[in-house]
């Protein structure tokens, strides 16, 4: 009898709570918002093979992403040479401009406490990018990305960018994909060996603008929103899967050049899946 009523009292408790699970698991990690926001950087550079400076700027690059393993994202823009296209052009008007090269840019943000007097600009040499690297990339960043990519059921190509962040962002905010190549071996590169193969060759943008597509990211959730948006199609025809990146960078537009800084960006093989960050 005691044993029958212990089994009812159990049964009762059990069926008259409230057993809505406050907690819903994620078969999907592109659902979930990460516990950090990592910064990444994004170094755009100018270079060309009639420079004398290319091969040793190729050298730093490297040297730069072993410092900061998975942190640098590098895009390399060609000038004047079988390289470049158009948008070489467009990155350095959209940016104010510069006089000679190697120079870059890390995720846009106005310089500081440089050598060689180059505070207040976007451009700089070499000489200054790992200091404007460290000023930036131990902060944590407003929103983080992740992305994905393959072949849809179309038939089409396509990148689906993800974007965690808590609080709203400007009207103004824009995303964009750059398409970059590693292994391309030089043709009259100006001091290098035979062997030498440039790397992280800007060859094209989605959209056909370097001022990006609008992203609404408006909510305010103190747990993290995660939006979306999709590049489709991407021109694949002619990308060896190995050796050709996607980049999705999260930017500001604005009609200061000054204040177009990148918020974070991601980089990921075509085909594959790049989660979030860890710290």
């Amino acid at each position: 009898m005691r044993y029958t009523f212990f089994i009812w009292i159990l049964s009762f408790l059990f069926f008259s709570c409230n057993r809505t699970n406050p907690f819903v698991p994620k078969n999907n990690v592109l659902e979930v918002v990460p516990s950090f926001f990592v910064q990444n950087i994004l170094l755009e550079n100018v270079q060309a093979e009639w420079s004398n400076a290319t091969v040793s700027t190729t050298q730093l690059l490297d040297s730069i992403q072993k410092q900061y393993p998975h942190r640098i994202k590098i895009s390399t823009f060609h000038l004047n040479d079988w390289l470049s296209n158009s948008t070489t052009q467009d990155i350095s008007d959209y940016l104010g401009g510069y006089i000679n090269i190697p120079v870059g840019a890390a995720n846009r943000h106005l310089t500081f406490n440089t050598i060689n007097q180059e505070d207040n600009r976007i451009w700089m040499t070499p000489i200054n990018w790992f200091q404007s690297i460290d000023q930036q990339i131990n902060q944590e960043s407003s929103a983080a990305l992740a992305m994905q990519s393959g072949i849809n059921e179309r038939q089409e190509a396509y990148a689906t960018v993800y974007i965690a962040y808590k609080k709203p962002f400007a009207s103004n905010t824009r995303l964009s994909l750059y398409v970059v190549r590693d292994s391309i071996k030089h043709i009259f590169q100006v001091d290098a060996s035979p062997s030498f193969f440039h790397k992280n060759i800007f060859t094209n943008i989605y959209p056909d603008s370097i001022v990006g597509v609008p992203i609404s990211l408006h909510e305010s959730n103190d747990l993290g929103t995660i939006a979306s948006y999709t590049f489709s199609p991407l021109d694949i025809q002619s990308i060896d899967i190995y050796n050709y990146k996607l980049v999705a960078v999260l930017h500001e537009a604005n009609t200061d050049f000054r204040k177009r800084r990148i918020i974070n960006v991601q980089d990921a093989l075509f085909g594959g899946i790049k989660y979030w960050d860890e710290k």
